[in-house]
């Protein structure tokens, strides 16, 4: 598999050497803020994120787990959703894209999800479709 970036045409392929980039990554901040927080609030939905882990593995592959509390604007009381979900990721030096796999029978928006960099001590994603920006995920393990 072969993500196109968007802008320079370069190309980028997935994750040959796990140290590279693999590992678990935990969310610390939405746009400086701590989880709980607010990351996508629209007039239809506010959805909270109290808790995001990417899994990276060899090859690209990986999964995303994501514990949200949603509130409908004309629905009932809030519900919190646990949603699993498989990724690919791909990089090119310090620069990562991650795709999010797309339920069966429905219509998603064509990855990249989410665009940023590795850094020292974890992710840093400065577009992520439909978040507030900046997120930034602490590594913790390999």
């Amino acid at each position: 598999m072969v993500l196109a970036c968007a802008g320079g045409g370069e190309q980028l392929t997935p994750d040959a050497d796990p140290t590279l980039a693999g590992g678990t990554y935990v969310l610390r901040a939405v746009a400086a803020t701590a989880p709980p927080t607010v990351w996508i609030s629209n007039e239809s939905v506010s959805i909270t994120i109290l808790a995001d882990t990417l899994m990276l593995r060899d090859r690209g592959q990986g999964r995303r787990i994501a514990v949200q509390r949603y509130r409908e604007a004309s629905g009932p009381e809030p519900s919190v959703r646990r949603e699993e979900s498989a990724l690919t990721y791909a990089r090119r030096g310090d620069r990562i894209e991650i795709g999010l796999a797309c339920p069966d029978l429905a219509l998603c928006v064509a990855p990249p999800h989410f665009v940023g960099r590795v850094t020292s001590d974890g992710l840093l994603f400065t577009t992520a479709l439909n978040y507030a920006v900046p997120l930034r995920y602490e590594r913790v393990s390999r």
